[in-house]
C-alpha cells in the first residue's frame, strides 16, 4: 500500500510539473497513471479532467467531472467545470442546471457571494429561467440587498405573467409591497400589472465568458425608438388603476401595523376618517375593490363596474373610483357614467379625461352645446400643459370668453365641427408633444402679455371683445372710477353673461365701493358656478378670499374644506379645520370647536405631515376637555399625543400631571418611569432631570418623583442639587410622621458632606427624639 501511495504521489507531482509548463499531453499521461492507482481519488479525477479540457477533449473531461461530482456530491468544484463545458458545447439547459446546483452547494457552505455569482452565470445563459431567478431573489432578500432583490422578483413576475400565471404575479407583487412599499420600480410594475400591461422583460446580462451573446445592438436600436405616451383617457385609466391598487396595499399594511398615519381605506370612505364606517363595511369595500381590480385586469369591464359600484354604494369615496366607474359605464349606462364623471372632474388628476368622456356622452345624446363646452374645457386643461406654471392660470382664464362665444351657437353642424376639431387635437397619443408643437406655430406675444389660447388658432375664434372690456375695467378701477368701470362690466355681460372672470371683477369693484357683503355674495355665486363646472381650483381661490373677508362665516369655510379635501389638498384642508375650530373657540362653542379638531385629526391620517398635525391638534383637544372638566377625554388625548411623539417631554409631562390630578398615582409613576427609561437610552440625563423638575412644579408633594430626581442628580454628580431634593423629602416625611424613613434620608444627606451639616444633624436628633 505504501508503494502504491508513493507511485501515486510521484505521478501527481510529475503531472503538476507538466501542467505548470503548459505541457498538457504529458500532464494527462501522468494524471492517468495516478488515477489508475487510485480510481476514485478526487484530485486525480479533476486534474486529469482539467488536462483533457485544455486539450479540448471536452467529452472525456466532462465524464471525469461527472464522476467526481457523483463521488463527492458536496463539492461544487466539478459542477463549475461541467457548466463551462456544457456552455462550450451549446448545451445551455445542462449548463444552467450545473450552475444552479453549484450555487446551492456554495450556499450550504455559507459562501453567499459565490452562490450569487453562480446564479448570475445561470441567468446570463438563460434569462427566462424562473428557478434561478427565484433563488437569486431570495438570497439577495435575506442578505438585505433589497433593491437588487426587487429587480429579480419582478423579473420572475414578468416571466410568470408571460406564462399566464397571474395569480403568482399578484402574490409576488403583494409580498414586495409589504416589505418595500416605497420602491419606485415596484410601484411602476404595480401600475402596469393592474392596468393589464406586460411587466418589463428580464434584462439580459452581459457576459465576457464563452457564450456568444450578440443581442445588445438590437436593444440599442429599440432604445432609440421614441416611447409613445397614451392619450389622456388611457393615461387617467392607468393612474386610477394604480391608485385603487395602492389603496388595497395600504389597507393591508394598516391591518398589519395597526393604527398608523398611512392612507388606507378608512380615510377615503364616507365621512372624514376611520370612525366613519364600521369595520365590517370597510372589509366589504376592500373585497369589492379587489374583485373590481381583478376583473378589470382580465378585461371583464362589466363585472368590474358592478363590483366598483357596490364599493361606492357601501361608502367608498375616491376620485379614482369615480373616474374608473365613469369610464367603465360610458357605453352601458351613459347617465350613470355622467354622474360619476361629475365627481371625478373635481380632481386635477382626472379632470381632463373626465371632460373628454363627458363630451363623448353629450355627443351621443345630441346635447351638442354641452358636448362642445366639455370638449373646450378639456382643451383648456390640456393647453395649460404647454406653458409655464406661472402662465397657466392666466391662460385658463382667457378660455372663458372663447368657451362663451363658441357655445352660444345653436347650429348643430357648427357645434359638431367645433367638437370634432377639439377632440381630434386632444384625444390622441403623445398629446402633450402635439399641443406644444401647435403652440410653437402661433405668433409670439409681446413681453408681459399672457399667452393666447390654442383655441384661438384651432377655431379661428374672435372672442377678444370681453378681454378688451376687462382691460378697460382695470384701467377705470385704478383711477377710482368704479361707477364707470361697473357700466363697462354690465355692457360686457350682455355679450358674455356666463363669463365668470367678469363677475369676479365686478365683485372686486363692489369691495372697492365698500359693499363687502354684496361682494361676498357675488364671490359665493361665482364659486358655486366654478364648482359645478368642475373648476375646483378657481372655486378654492374665491372661497379662500371670502374666508379672509368674512372669517366668521362658517358655512363658507366648510365648503372650502370639502373642496380642498376632494382636490387632495389635505394640508390646506387641515389648516381650514384648525381655523374653523379657532372661530368656534372664540365664540365659546367648545363642543363644536372640539368636533372640528376631531375631524381634522381624522383627516390628518391622509397627510404626509400627519404626525406634525397630530402634535398640533391633540393638545388643543385636551385643553378643551379640561375646560369642560371632561378629564377622561383629556386623558385619552394626552395618551394619543404621547403615542404619537413618545420621545417628546412636554406631552409626557401633561399626561403625568393629569394622572396625578385624577388620583391615579401608580399609573402616573408608570408613565414617568417609562419616559425615564426612554431618555436613559439616549444618554441625556439633563433631559430626564428637566422632565422631573417640570412634573414637580405642579406636583411638589410627590415624594417618589423627588426620589427619582435626587437619584438622577446624584448620578450626574450634581450633589448640591441632589441634597436640595433630599431635604424636601426628609421634611415631608417628618411632617407625615414617618420618622424611620426621614432618619434614613437625613443620614444619606450627612454622608454627602453638605455645606451646613448642623441643620441636618439637628433634624436628625429631632427625628430620633434625642
Amino acid at each position: 500500500m505504501s508503494g502504491s501511495q508513493e507511485s501515486y504521489k510521484k505521478a501527481m507531482n510529475q503531472g503538476h510539473n507538466a501542467a505548470w509548463e503548459q505541457n498538457w499531453d504529458e500532464a494527462a499521461s501522468y494524471y492517468q497513471q495516478a488515477l489508475e492507482i487510485l480510481p476514485d481519488d478526487a484530485m486525480a479525477l479533476t486534474s486529469l479532467a482539467l488536462a483533457f479540457f485544455q486539450q479540448r477533449r471536452f467529452d472525456e473531461s466532462l465524464q471525469l467531472y461527472q464522476r467526481a461530482a457523483n463521488l463527492y456530491p458536496n463539492d461544487p468544484g466539478p459542477l463549475d467545470k461541467m457548466a463551462r463545458i456544457y456552455e462550450l458545447q451549446g448545451r445551455i439547459p445542462d449548463a444552467v442546471q450545473a450552475w444552479v446546483t453549484a450555487s446551492n452547494l456554495h450556499l450550504n457552505m455559507r459562501d453567499a457571494d459565490k452562490a450569487i455569482a453562480y446564479l448570475q452565470q445561470a441567468i446570463a445563459l438563460q434569462p427566462e429561467n424562473v428557478n434561478a431567478r427565484s433563488r437569486l431573489a431570495m438570497i439577495l432578500d435575506k442578505l438585505g440587498r433589497k433593491n437588487e432583490a426587487i429587480t429579480e422578483y419582478l423579473s420572475v413576475a414578468s416571466l410568470m405573467q408571460s406564462s399566464g400565471d397571474k395569480g403568482k404575479v399578484n402574490q409576488i407583487i403583494q409580498y414586495l409591497y409589504q416589505t418595500q412599499p416605497d420602491s419606485a420600480e415596484l410601484r411602476h410594475a404595480l401600475s402596469l400589472f393592474r392596468n393589464g400591461q406586460p411587466l418589463p422583460p428580464p434584462a439580459k446580462a452581459r457576459r465576457s465568458g464563452t457564450g456568444p451573446i450578440l443581442e445588445q445592438p438590437l436593444q440599442l436600436e429599440k432604445e432609440k425608438t421614441p416611447v409613445q405616451t397614451p392619450d389622456p383617457i388611457a393615461e387617467a385609466r392607468q393612474a386610477a388603476m394604480a391608485e385603487l391598487a395602492a389603496l388595497l396595499f395600504n389597507q393591508a399594511s394598516d391591518d398589519t401595523a395597526g393604527q398608523s398615519a398611512r392612507r388606507g381605506i378608512s380615510s377615503i370612505t364616507r365621512g372624514t376618517g376611520a370612525l366613519s364606517l364600521e369595520q365590517a363595511e370597510q372589509t366589504r369595500i376592500i373585497m369589492h375593490l379587489g374583485q373590481a381590480i381583478d376583473s378589470q385586469t382580465q378585461g371583464q369591464d362589466k363585472q368590474a363596474a358592478e363590483e366598483l359600484e357596490r364599493a361606492t354604494d357601501i361608502g367608498l369615496r375616491h376620485p379614482a373610483a369615480y373616474f374608473d366607474l365613469g369610464m367603465l359605464t360610458v357605453q352601458t349606462n351613459p347617465q350613470a357614467s355622467l354622474r360619476y364623471l361629475q365627481e371625478s372632474v373635481k380632481h386635477p388628476d382626472y379632470a381632463l379625461a373626465s371632460y373628454l368622456l363627458m363630451a363623448q356622452i353629450q355627443r351621443q345624446t345630441n346635447e351638442m352645446g354641452e358636448a362642445v363646452m366639455c370638449a373646450l374645457q378639456a382643451l383648456r386643461l390640456a393647453d395649460t400643459h404647454t406653458v409655464n406654471t406661472e402662465e397657466a392660470d392666466e391662460l385658463s382664464q382667457l378660455y372663458e370668453p372663447v368657451i362663451e362665444s363658441q357655445t352660444q351657437s345653436t347650429d348643430e353642424k357648427i357645434l359638431g365641427g367645433i367638437y370634432d376639431i377639439v377632440m381630434e387635437q386632444v384625444l390622441r397619443p403623445n398629446w402633450r408633444e402635439y399641443l406644444r408643437m401647435a403652440r410653437a406655430q402661433m405668433p409670439p406675444q409681446p413681453e408681459g402679455t399672457p399667452p393666447l389660447p390654442l383655441a384661438e388658432m384651432l377655431l379661428e375664434s374672435r372672442s377678444s371683445q370681453v378681454v378688451e372690456a376687462q382691460a378697460g375695467i382695470r384701467r377705470l378701477a385704478a383711477k377710482d372710477k368704479t361707477r364707470s368701470a361697473m357700466e363697462v362690466a354690465f355692457n360686457a355681460l350682455e355679450a358674455a353673461p356666463t363669463y365668470l372672470p367678469l363677475h369676479v371683477q365686478m365683485a372686486e369693484l363692489l369691495i372697492q365701493e365698500g359693499r363687502v357683503q354684496d361682494a361676498v355674495d357675488k364671490f359665493m355665486l361665482v364659486a358655486t358656478l366654478y364648482t359645478l363646472r368642475g373648476e375646483a381650483e378657481q372655486a378654492i381661490r374665491l372661497l379662500t378670499r371670502v374666508t379672509q373677508m368674512a372669517p366668521m362665516d362658517l358655512s363658507v369655510r366648510r365648503r372650502l374644506i370639502d373642496l380642498l379635501t376632494a382636490q387632495g389638498k389635505i394640508d390646506a384642508a387641515l389648516q381650514q379645520y384648525v381655523d374653523l375650530a379657532g372661530v368656534y373657540y372664540r365664540l365659546a362653542e367648545l363642543d363644536k370647536a372640539r368636533q372640528s379638531y376631531l375631524d381634522a385629526l381624522k383627516l390628518a391620517s391622509r397627510s404626509k405631515n400627519g404626525r406634525s398635525w397630530a402634535t398640533h391638534i391633540l393638545p388643543k383637544m385636551a385643553d378643551i376637555d379640561m375646560q369642560r372638566l371632561d378629564m377622561k377625554s383629556a386623558l385619552h388625548s394626552y395618551e394619543q399625543l404621547r403615542s404619537t411623539v413618545p420621545e417628546e417631554s412636554e406631552p409626557r409631562v401633561l399626561l403625568v400631571n393629569l394622572l396625578f390630578r385624577m388620583g391615579q398615582d401608580a399609573t402616573a409613576m408608570t408613565e414617568l418611569d417609562s419616559y425615564l427609561k426612554l431618555v436613559e437610552k439616549t444618554n441625556k440625563p439633563d433631559l430626564a432631570i428637566q422632565f422631573l423638575e417640570s412634573v414637580l412644579l405642579e406636583n411638589p408633594d410627590k415624594l417618589e418623583v423627588r426620589k427619582r430626581a435626587a437619584g438622577l442628580l446624584m448620578h450626574s454628580g450634581e450633589i448640591d442639587r441632589a441634597i436640595v431634593e433630599m431635604d424636601q423629602i426628609a421634611e415631608s416625611l417628618l411632617q407625615t410622621g414617618n420618622r424611620v424613613a426621614a432618619i434614613a434620608v437625613l443620614e444619606d444627606i450627612l454622608a454627602l458632606n453638605p455645606a451646613h451639616p448642623e441643620k441636618y444633624q439637628g433634624l436628625l436628633k429631632q427625628a430620633r427624639g434625642d
